[in-house]
């Protein structure tokens, strides 16, 4: 039975800036990016069709703990992920931050990929 674990990964949803000329917001592509930056990580922006941006990938070691109310997002990383919606789009250059989040991906520790079937 394989050992599946939490990798913390955090997330953000933005709303592209309003033009202050045409009180429209801008149009953002439907393409989802999936990137490699350099320093490792893989941020992915999904353009969603209620017109906010999300944008997933900051990942870091923290457990999971045994009482979920005890989850935060770590700002920071946050931040960095807004700051690479930034640096990407400009309609993302001035965009509210709607969502700071962070979540649990399941791991299997003892790798070999997918998991499916019967849980225990």
């Amino acid at each position: 039975f394989p050992n599946v674990q939490g990798q913390r990964a955090h997330s953000v949803v933005l709303i592209p800036s309003v033009s202050s000329q045409e009180k429209v917001f801008p149009e953002i592509s439907a393409t989802a990016l999936f990137c490699d930056l350099p320093d490792g990580n893989a941020p992915e922006v999904y353009p969603r069709c209620d017109g906010t941006v999300y944008l997933c990938g900051e990942g870091d070691k923290v457990p999971l703990p045994d009482d979920p109310s005890k989850i935060s997002p770590t700002n920071d990383l946050c931040d960095k992920l807004v700051d690479f919606a930034k640096s990407i789009s400009t309609a993302l250059k001035d965009a509210e931050v709607r969502t700071k989040q962070v979540c649990y991906l399941p791991v299997n520790v003892n790798g070999g990929g997918e998991m499916m079937g019967k849980l225990r």
